[in-house]
């Protein structure tokens, strides 16, 4: 019973760090270095906030985009609008311009160049990225950073206990 308690702990410390891990550098990125989409090595994620590209994408999917210099019709790609980040088909290349189009919209939207686009759709994970939008905001802060406080915390008393009894 006991290992199991601590496969379980193991595995729970596991997935904490790394969320903890992928919340802060994205969180960096964004407020010190005024990125749309933290790149690490090429790679960047990105959360679906509409349903402009549904059925594929779904609001709240994970993406992973790359970075990439060409693209081609069919590829779906992530860019920086006014709006804020867009991911949706190219559908044509004209010389300087790229126009795109959500799977689920009736119309295409205004041309691009391609310094706008931040990279091509790899994949996406389902759901997860509204995991990562909760844990951004103010409440997923606070609700993330209590237990951490709670928790080392009672790691500090315990310690303290262990010399006070050694002493």
């Amino acid at each position: 019973m006991i290992c199991i308690k601590k496969i379980f702990r193991f595995f729970l410390y596991f997935i904490l760090a790394i969320l903890l891990l992928v919340v802060g550098y994205i969180f960096i990125c964004k407020i010190f270095f005024k990125q749309d989409v933290p790149m690490f090595f090429g790679v960047g994620l990105a959360v679906v906030s509409t349903q402009s590209m549904s059925p594929e994408l779904n609001e709240g999917d994970l993406l992973i985009v790359n970075k990439s210099e060409s693209f081609s019709i069919g590829d779906v790609i992530t860019y920086a609008s006014e709006n804020g980040l867009i991911t949706h088909r190219i559908i044509d290349i004209n010389d300087e311009q790229i126009i795109t189009k959500g799977d689920n919209n009736a119309s295409q939207d205004t041309p691009i160049t391609p310094n706008e686009i931040i990279g091509v759709v790899s994949n996406s994970i389902p759901a997860i990225g509204n995991i990562i939008t909760f844990v951004q905001s103010p409440i997923g802060i606070i609700l993330l950073l209590i237990p951490i406080t709670i928790f080392v915390c009672i790691k500090m008393f315990k310690k303290e206990d262990i010399v006070e009894k050694e002493e």
